[in-house]
């Protein structure tokens, strides 16, 4: 069985020869979120030194920022050693609002105005690609494509995890 079309979060940009199309949907800063009491939150930028011994509040659905920041971590020699996951993002959001440690996460992700952001400076941004078989020509795949680059993936960045690909696949797979 072939996939017919995937994302792709990751650093940089992705080639796959000719077998497959990859086109980017958007590109994506990392921040941190921390609670307005943190020491953090009065400052504009922060370093992987200033956070490796926080507590780091991920959540599942995740894993391209945690993988990301870990191996920054490892590029510059540090060990963070508090690492938790968290359901979902509103979790991770609702420790930091707790003051029980802070957040790595989109920097377009909308948060209380109880909640600080601040830049992380040695973190680039992820790039959101869509992959597909340029073979498959079903309008149900055209269709996803066509939707995809129209949209507006900066406002649903918390939904990396697919699940707003997987919506749209649905809507796409009933009109095929």
């Amino acid at each position: 069985e072939q996939l017919d079309a995937g994302l792709i979060i990751g650093v940089g940009q992705f080639d796959f020869g000719k077998d497959l199309c990859v086109e980017n949907l958007c590109l994506d800063e990392i921040c941190v979120i921390a609670n307005k009491n943190h020491t953090f939150a009065g400052r504009a930028s922060v370093t992987l030194k200033d956070i490796v011994n926080e507590n780091i509040y991920f959540h599942v659905g995740g894993e391209a920022i945690r993988s990301y920041f870990l191996e920054k971590c490892l590029e510059t020699g540090l060990s963070p050693q508090k690492i938790y996951e968290e359901s979902c993002v509103e979790s991770s959001l609702m420790q930091v609002q707790l003051g029980a440690g802070i957040s790595l996460l989109s920097k377009q992700i909308e948060s209380d105005r109880s909640l600080a952001k601040i830049q992380l400076e040695e973190m680039g941004a992820l790039t959101l690609n869509i992959v597909w078989n340029p073979q498959n020509k079903s309008q149900g795949l055209k269709e996803l494509v066509k939707t995809a680059k129209n949209t507006s993936w900066l406002l649903h960045a918390e939904n990396f995890s697919g699940q707003i690909l997987e919506q749209q696949s649905t809507a796409a797979s009933v009109d095929a």
